[in-house]
């Protein structure tokens, strides 16, 4: 079950047919809300890469990610993100793009017209991270006349380097239609 799991999710998250069968694959999960924030998790799978970062996103990136992804640069990891739509998009939940390259990470923005909510990682070209997130109203609001917002993210990751291979080839297809953050 696990191992279809992995190749259903890359398949369908890619949009380009990679997988010829089920592939052996370490997959783990993450719910917030929860007993551990699920971008604790992200930034720390961050904190253990050591070769390259792959990131395609529509919204941006937690203060411990981006703080994770910053550690990684200044350690010489080769990180390169994709961002959805407009770069200076900042959604209620995160960062924009601008952010993440004023910390000298290289930003590439596809402007096309494929929609996107999703987060997804690949580290060191063997570790798939995919995530979604949703805010809704707080369940546990005294007061109703001032909504609060609850955000809900669920994190899988998929440790194998078959499936971080097809994920990496859709990142990279995404890449060459996109255009560097602040090139004309």
């Amino acid at each position: 079950m696990i191992f279809r799991l992995a190749a259903a999710v890359a398949l369908l998250l890619s949009g380009t047919a990679y997988a010829e069968g089920p592939t052996p694959a370490l997959v783990s999960a993450c719910f917030s809300p929860g007993p551990v924030h699920c971008a604790d998790v992200i930034a720390d799978a961050i904190d253990a890469a050591q070769a390259t970062i792959r990131i395609q996103t529509y919204w941006f990136l937690s203060a411990a990610e981006l703080r994770a992804l910053t550690a990684a640069k200044e350690r010489g990891v080769d990180v390169q993100v994709i961002v959805k739509g407009l770069p200076d998009m900042r959604p209620a939940t995160g960062f924009g793009a601008a952010p993440i390259a004023r910390e000298g990470i290289i930003v590439w923005v596809d402007a096309a017209p494929i929609s996107t909510d999703s987060k997804l990682l690949v580290l060191d070209a063997s570790t798939v991270i995919t995530s979604g997130m949703r805010t809704r109203p707080a369940l546990n609001n005294s007061n109703p006349m001032v909504p609060l917002l609850e955000t809900m993210e669920n994190v899988v990751i998929i440790r194998s380097a078959e499936v971080a291979g097809w994920y990496e080839r859709s990142w990279t297809e995404r890449q060459a239609v996109s255009k560097a953050l602040g090139a004309e």
